[in-house]
């Protein structure tokens, strides 16, 4: 019984990941479809600095709202700037840092956050980018900027870009933004955006779908799944109806888990 169960299930696992293979995972370079990506029932935390001060020091290791700053700028430490210098996405505010409230080419950060499912920023430059200039590596997947994809050109001619990664069953505590390293172009940050999505959990913590319970979901729950039902043995993860039992009924939500469905 259990090795037709396992080979009925394979095949229809496989023919589904054929086509939505690493959906969990999705790379955005516009806000809209990052937007789109969030669980409805997310945790939404913002950092858009407006309620600093501009002129505001902001040193490797400072906290702001749960986004801790972790760079090494040869001397120079980030900066709120306001939109007395220039324009940013949401007013006031942006960041740049102490040398003329500009980050350059080369100004690589990290930041630091409790785990999430997706994070974003927006980049502003009035040098315009080039495929590639900068990337934002995120929860195992790296998104690029791409210079067609332009969110909006503000006031004063500065574009803007976003970028941003979703990953509906993993989270992840660190965020890279890294650039050419070559000085070609000038930019400031604004509008950082983080989300944890809502899971619905067991009595051991870990979400429905987890049914190994390594704090993902991912193909190696496939085994315990079905194991679970085949065994007719009530496993709470494995309950993906939350139904009560665990039956043929949870194979279609268990599915839909590992392939983003």
């Amino acid at each position: 019984m259990k090795k037709i169960f396992y080979l009925l299930f394979s095949v229809l696992l496989v023919s589904l990941l054929g086509t939505a293979a690493n959906s969990q995972t999705q790379i955005h370079t516009d806000f809209a479809s990052f937007e789109f990506a969030l669980d409805p029932d997310a945790v939404v935390t913002e950092l858009d600095f407006d309620s600093l001060s501009g002129g505001d020091v902001i040193s490797s290791g400072d906290v702001l709202d749960g986004f801790q700053f972790e760079f090494d700028f040869d001397g120079v430490d980030l900066r709120v700037g306001d939109s007395n210098t220039t324009v940013s996405t949401s007013t006031p505010n942006y960041v740049g840092t102490t040398d003329a409230d500009m980050l350059q080419d080369g100004d690589d950060f990290d930041i630091l956050i409790e785990p999430s499912n997706a994070l974003g920023l927006f980049f502003i430059t009035k040098d315009g980018l080039l495929d590639g200039d900068i990337t934002l590596s995120f929860n195992g997947a790296a998104v690029q900027a791409v210079a067609m994809d332009v969110h909006e050109t503000l006031a004063d001619g500065s574009l803007v870009y976003f970028l941003g990664v979703t990953n509906a069953a993993e989270t992840s505590t660190l965020a890279s933004i890294t650039t050419l390293g070559n000085g070609e172009f000038l930019y400031n940050v604004d509008d950082i955006t983080r989300a944890v999505f809502a899971t619905d959990g067991c009595p051991s913590g870990f979400a429905v779908g987890d049914v190994n319970q390594d704090g993902s979901i991912n193909l190696l729950d496939v085994d315990p799944f079905i194991d679970a039902i085949t065994s007719g043995d009530f496993v709470c993860e494995a309950d993906i109806s939350q139904d009560g039992s665990v039956n043929l009924l949870d194979v279609g939500p268990f599915v839909d888990l590992l392939t983003g469905g």
